[in-house]
């Protein structure tokens, strides 16, 4: 499982508050399992999904519940979840009323997707924003 963004726009972000980041730092973004995408999605709201997840996979919980994505600026039209199932762990994407499904993963592979995309585009909005934007990307982000 891979989430992958490209095209970071940050063309109608006029604050430094959590809802101007989240709402208006945008990517192209995809959920990509092996060789097909889950789902691609254009001005999709990127840091506050890094957010979201970094702060799922830093829960105290001995048993981690599931993870459920709805953005602030989307309106409830698309949703993510990964989901525990028998043997692991699965990514699935509800978009516009149609579920799409990923493979099994482990917790520690789905660890290391959040890890490396959330560390990216910590590097990448740094670049284009400054070092005051990572405190919406660091690990454990309250």
């Amino acid at each position: 499982m891979q989430f992958i963004f490209s095209r970071v726009s940050t063309k109608d972000l006029r604050g430094r508050t959590e809802a101007d980041v989240f709402v208006n730092v945008e990517a192209e973004f995809q959920i990509a399992d092996e060789d097909r995408t889950i789902c691609s999605e254009s001005d999709f709201p990127v840091v506050e999904l890094a957010a979201g997840l970094r702060m799922w996979k830093s829960s105290a919980d001995a048993v981690r519940s599931p993870f459920e994505f709805r953005s602030l600026s989307m309106e409830d039209r698309w949703v993510v979840r990964l989901l525990p199932i028998d043997t692991g762990w699965q990514v699935v994407v509800d978009e516009n009323g149609e579920l799409v499904t990923g493979s099994t993963c482990s917790l520690a592979e789905v660890d290391i997707a959040i890890d490396n995309f959330a560390d990216n585009l910590r590097a990448t909005c740094v670049d284009l924003l400054g070092k005051w934007v990572e405190r919406y990307l660091t690990e454990g982000f309250e």
